[in-house]
């Protein structure tokens, strides 16, 4: 076994498209508080479809179905 500094080679593995973790159900979750927070009805839209899409384009379908 080799100790960090004599050769070994340390990393850090980051998890940034859910490979490791399901992280859309915490997206569905958080969209939701977000809505209900701001006093809207629930969306009429299925969640789904900001599953693997970035924030921007989240911020823009919602400001389509919520404009005010």
């Amino acid at each position: 076994m080799t100790m960090a500094g004599q050769g070994a080679r340390c990393g850090v593995f980051f998890d940034m498209d859910g490979t490791l973790v399901d992280s859309e159900p915490l997206t569905d979750a958080l969209i939701l508080h977000l809505v209900e927070e701001h006093g809207l009805p629930p969306p009429a839209f299925p969640l789904s479809q900001f599953h693997g899409v970035t924030w921007k384009q989240v911020a823009a379908t919602v400001s389509v179905e919520y404009p005010e």
